[in-house]
């Protein structure tokens, strides 16, 4: 039995489902590019590796854990 291919580009629905945001926020931040996108064509793409690393550079980090660990160093 052959594998499944898994997907790697989203929709703009899927990307906003996945991301929990409307699918107009999303158009908007495309807009303004302000998230990774492909077009192929006319069409918005999200590239699902891009979504979870842009996800994981835009994080707030806990400001009191980051200066505990600069603390632990010294």
């Amino acid at each position: 039995m052959a594998e499944k291919i898994q997907k790697r580009l989203l929709t703009i629905k899927e990307a906003s489902e996945y991301l929990g945001i409307s699918e107009k926020g999303l158009y908007n931040m495309v807009w303004r590019k302000e998230i990774p996108f492909v077009k192929i064509r006319k069409r918005v793409r999200f590239d699902i590796e891009d979504i979870k690393e842009w996800i994981e550079r835009n994080k707030i980090k806990d400001i009191e854990s980051e200066f505990q660990k600069v603390l632990d160093k010294i």
